[in-house]
């Protein structure tokens, strides 16, 4: 009985080690538990060494983010503003374990912004042949720009080439699933009313147009053709990522 009490007892501890450890800094890093502690609008955290937005990877049955000894960490909600300090940016460090803005202890659940960090569009150098680069990201602070989607569109004739992105792949698994998406948006991109444009109406007015008839568009049948992704929202990981998706440049 003794003995089974003693292999209890240490089954205990190498569990409770290890729920410290995730709370801990080994080899220099505060490594975090996210979901019973992330908030609704999590801020962008943007490591300025890296130049990257950190991500979370999945650790167990859980997720887990970490946080580099002494690194310069940017807090960001671009459009609004931080719920913790009321500031649209503010610096966060991992010391000793903890995560401190102005030397103050912070938890995973203070990194949030009021609202979700909204994203802009920068149009940049030529691309394809008579193209222009426009660059889906966000404004971490006034000199740092992050680039999330590269959308090499065609002013004049209004339609996409093609599109860039980079698939963190060891993040995927730890990605933030949300059923609710947002509808695409325009921004002010386009002389037609795209929605009208993508509708189910306007494609059995462009068949028989260009055909003569419409009989392949069967609305009852789901035999339309249905806007999706050329850059998917599952390949990003948080959710004001995937929702930053959703603009017609970035359709077919």
């Amino acid at each position: 009985v003794s003995s089974v009490k003693q292999t209890i007892s240490a089954l205990l501890l190498l569990h409770l080690a290890a729920a410290w450890a995730a709370e801990a800094s080994p080899g220099g890093t505060c490594v975090k538990e996210l979901d019973s502690k992330w908030p609704k609008h999590p801020a962008i955290i943007y490591d300025t060494e890296t130049q990257d937005v950190l991500l979370p990877q999945k650790n167990g049955s859980g997720r887990t983010i970490s946080f580099r000894e002494e690194s310069e960490i940017i807090l960001s909600c671009p459009g609004n503003k931080l719920s913790f300090t009321g500031k649209r940016e503010a610096k966060l460090q991992c010391s000793g374990g903890e995560l401190l803005i102005d030397k103050k202890v912070v938890q995973l659940s203070d990194l949030g912004c009021r609202k979700g960090p909204k994203e802009q569009i920068v149009k940049g150098g030529d691309c394809g042949e008579g193209g222009v680069l426009h660059s889906i990201g966000w404004r971490i602070i006034d000199k740092i720009f992050e680039p999330m989607i590269e959308v090499c569109f065609h002013l004049d004739k209004e339609t996409t080439s093609y599109t860039y992105h980079r698939v963190f792949g060891k993040s995927m698994d730890a990605k933030t699933i949300d059923p609710k998406r947002p509808g695409f948006k325009s921004a002010r991109l386009f002389h037609v009313k795209m929605t009208d444009t993508y509708s189910q109406k306007k494609q059995k007015t462009l068949f028989k147009t260009l055909i003569g008839s419409d009989e392949a568009i069967v609305i009852k049948k789901q035999n339309y053709f249905a806007k999706g992704h050329l850059a998917p929202d599952s390949d990003f990981v948080y959710g004001y990522q995937q929702d930053a998706t959703y603009y017609f440049i970035n359709a077919v």
